[in-house]
């Protein structure tokens, strides 16, 4: 029987992805009671599963043990000083979640959470003028996961959309012309990797602060796009280097 207790202790259970904002990392602390000197101490990660809108389904978001997905300690094992402590320092993964930092002493195991997300982000909802999508084929960010913004970007993709209603269908927008509003953020924010497989590489790179929306052009008349981009510019959303316009969607960039 082990003849002490210890605590496991994050100093900062909060935390933003790494690439976003700070704090990324936090200091963890083992702490024998009554003070044992020399003591092994061993540390492991493990991602929560199904946390931050990466849900695990089928072969997507397996379980996996690289730093970029359930983050890092800077010291995996160390020994108790004479107050009997031992320190190191976890740093958050990219991506948005929630993970736990574990304390193996004399094989008993404590574990604390650690949330990493990018803060106040909201979900946009459905809205009268336009509708959401991105999410119909994908299980591994399923619908109510995938449309998180700012609470300043929000009010701006509604806006976008009413005015290319008021522009374009004063009378009355029919459903199928509604602006598709596809993926924003995740709900905490962080790395968005489309296929499911925890790439860091993968598409939707800005896709991390909430900032960020790809609205359709599958459903917008040619003729209109050059009406359209301004409507967008119009309500903030031609910030940092100017709206991406790709062949099938226009890419976003909101102020804040």
């Amino acid at each position: 029987m082990t003849a002490y207790d210890f605590t496991l202790t994050l100093v900062t259970p909060d935390l933003r992805p790494n690439g976003t904002s700070s704090p990324n990392t936090t200091t963890v602390r083992v702490q024998t009671t009554p003070a044992v000197t020399g003591q092994a101490v061993q540390f492991s990660t493990l991602r929560v599963t199904n946390s931050g809108g990466h849900i695990q389904t089928g072969t997507y978001h397996p379980v996996s043990t690289a730093t970029a997905v359930v983050g890092s300690v800077a010291h995996n094992a160390g020994a108790t000083d004479g107050a009997g402590i031992f320190e190191t320092v976890y740093a958050a993964a990219l991506f948005g979640g929630t993970a736990r930092v574990r304390a193996t002493v004399v094989s008993r195991l404590k574990e604390q959470f650690v949330h990493i997300y990018v803060p106040s982000l909201l979900e946009l909802g459905s809205g009268t003028n336009y509708v959401l999508t991105g999410f119909e084929t994908k299980p591994q960010h399923p619908q109510g996961t995938n449309h998180y913004g700012t609470s300043s970007t929000n009010p701006q993709l509604v806006a976008i959309a009413d005015g290319y209603k008021n522009q374009f269908y004063p009378s009355g927008i029919p459903a199928d012309r509604k602006l598709k509003f596809n993926d924003q953020s995740l709900i905490d924010g962080g790395k968005f990797e489309i296929p499911g497989d925890w790439s860091s590489t993968a598409d939707h790179q800005e896709h991390k602060l909430g900032r960020n929306c790809d609205i359709s052009k599958s459903n917008v008349d040619a003729a209109n796009y050059t009406a359209v981009k301004q409507i967008i510019i119009n309500n903030r959303g031609d910030c940092c280097g100017g709206i991406v316009d790709h062949s099938d969607h226009w890419h976003t960039r909101h102020v804040q």
